[in-house]
């Protein structure tokens, strides 16, 4: 009986109070559609950190050169020449629970076939790169490790480089200048589409890292190091025992810093998560307070119009 009337006194509030009720029920609708838009966007932020991450490889390591620090003047990250092709080797046989890794060097150039020509990033890798990027061929073969000794002059492509070169031609075993040098196309690479940032991951053109370095680039020095460990529990301690490693075979002293960084990038995943997701949770509380407190203040006026004392805290 008591719940009836609660029902037909609130009822009869409603109606008697529709502008009210209506601009009560637009704020809590406006209310809860913020809320869900809100946690929707930091939901998609975080997934689309996480993709463009976890599109360099699971459990990876990245090595890279150091800054130069001349006259007191520290330069940018990379700008010195600290890292090697032995270095890479001596990662892989020397340190447990790595399962692959490929030294890279990098450049672009202008890519030639026929009439046809493109600008494209061109990079030198080894085998492993296949398997850390987890890349997949469409049609062809990879380049071998013996490609790598004898500094073959030959090249994977990406689909956006066929496409641009060839049309609708399968481009294996075509001939393309790269650097006015030939390359024979031994494969082509399964479309990977685009990174989370609007990266054409198709838009490249792989050869053997020796080929690179002496016959296009003409260094001797790698300019990134990718390491994937075997076990993601195992992350810190190899990337502990990379670091000892380099500072003995680059003979730093003990005091000295290093002339290279290593990156751990399921570290980084963890935190672009904890920091979105933190972000996330800031602004759906920001809103919660901000509603309760329009509410408090509304419910302490109702009170003093009707001369009533409010002593809501």
């Amino acid at each position: 009986m008591l719940f009836t009337e609660l029902l037909k006194m609130a009822a009869l509030s409603l109606i008697a109070n529709k502008l009210r009720t209506l601009l009560t029920m637009l704020g809590i609708i406006i209310g809860v559609a913020a809320v869900i838009a809100m946690v929707s966007v930091g939901m998609g932020v975080k997934k689309n950190v996480v993709d463009s991450i976890s599109r360099l490889g699971s459990n990876m390591l990245m090595v890279m050169p150091g800054s130069s620090n001349r006259g007191g003047v520290r330069g940018a990250a990379g700008s010195v020449i600290t890292l090697t092709y032995d270095d890479a080797k001596a990662i892989k046989d020397k340190i447990k629970d790595v399962s692959y890794v490929s030294p890279i060097v990098q450049g672009s150039y202008q890519v030639v076939y026929g009439h046809e020509n493109w600008n494209t990033s061109v990079s030198g890798v080894i085998p492993e790169y296949v398997e850390i990027q987890s890349l997949t061929l469409q049609s062809g073969l990879f380049f071998s490790e013996h490609d790598v000794e004898v500094r073959s002059r030959v090249a994977v492509i990406g689909t956006t480089v066929a496409t641009n070169l060839f049309g609708e031609v399968n481009p294996v075993g075509k001939k393309i200048r790269i650097g006015n040098a030939p390359y024979t196309v031994i494969g082509l690479i399964a479309s990977k589409g685009q990174s989370s940032v609007g990266q054409d991951q198709d838009d490249v053109v792989l050869i053997p890292l020796t080929t690179a370095q002496e016959r296009l680039i003409g260094i001797t020095y790698v300019r990134m190091i990718n390491v994937q460990v075997a076990d993601s529990d195992k992350m810190d301690a190899v990337q502990s025992q990379i670091e000892t490693l380099l500072r003995q075979r680059h003979r730093i002293n003990k005091d000295a810093e290093d002339d290279f960084n290593v990156r751990n990038l399921t570290s980084l995943m963890e935190t672009m998560s904890e920091t979105t997701t933190m972000i996330t949770n800031c602004r759906r509380n920001w809103h919660y307070e901000y509603h309760d407190g329009k509410c408090h203040r509304a419910h302490q006026r109702n009170w003093h119009k009707k001369g009533n004392r409010c002593n809501l805290q």
